[in-house]
């Protein structure tokens, strides 16, 4: 008996949770130039589909992406999203811009993937979206990060292109 009631139990837990939101992220793997000065907005965009009744509620997430020992800058919440998030229509779609962070010119190169709170479901950093139905909570998580890199000042690529000239014209003299 205790077998058949795990069994229904986990097979109820399934079905709400997938049949009650799906939450995805269109590129969860951003990479991003680092600024000389000053920062940079990352947008992250993708789509929410609430089913059977759900609607999508404000009870949702997102966690601020680390690299282990510093954070990245939350900007805002897409304006179009925290409506539709608002109005709690049940059976409803989104598709646009979700959230966006800042990556300022002094952040720390690197990958930031790690997640910075318990939100989530994971040591890695998400972004979650819930929906109730008849005060049944389902949810969906996606996991996000940001590549940070940087790009050679310009008095070094000059140097590379001098030197690089400087091999081409002993080449041609050989």
């Amino acid at each position: 008996m205790k077998r058949k009631l795990t069994l229904a139990s986990l097979v109820a837990a399934a079905a709400v949770s997938q049949a009650g939101i799906n939450f995805n992220i269109d590129n969860p793997d951003m990479s991003v130039v680092k600024p000389t000065s000053g920062f940079v907005l990352v947008d992250f965009t993708g789509t929410i589909t609430t089913s059977a009744g759900f609607a999508p509620t404000l009870d949702g997430g997102v966690e601020l992406p680390s690299n282990g020992s510093a954070l990245l800058t939350f900007d805002h919440f897409d304006a179009g999203l925290v409506a539709y998030l608002t109005a709690g229509v049940a059976d409803s779609n989104y598709s646009g811009a979700l959230f966006t962070f800042r990556v300022q010119s002094t952040d720390a190169d690197g990958v930031y993937d790690l997640s910075s709170t318990s939100l989530g479901f994971s040591p890695f950093a998400e972004a979650v979206i819930h929906a109730k139905k008849n005060g049944v909570d389902a949810s969906d998580n996606e996991f996000l990060s940001v590549k940070v890199l940087s790009v050679p000042e310009p008095a070094c690529l000059a140097l590379l292109a001098l030197g690089a000239s400087a091999l081409l014209a002993r080449r041609r003299r050989a």
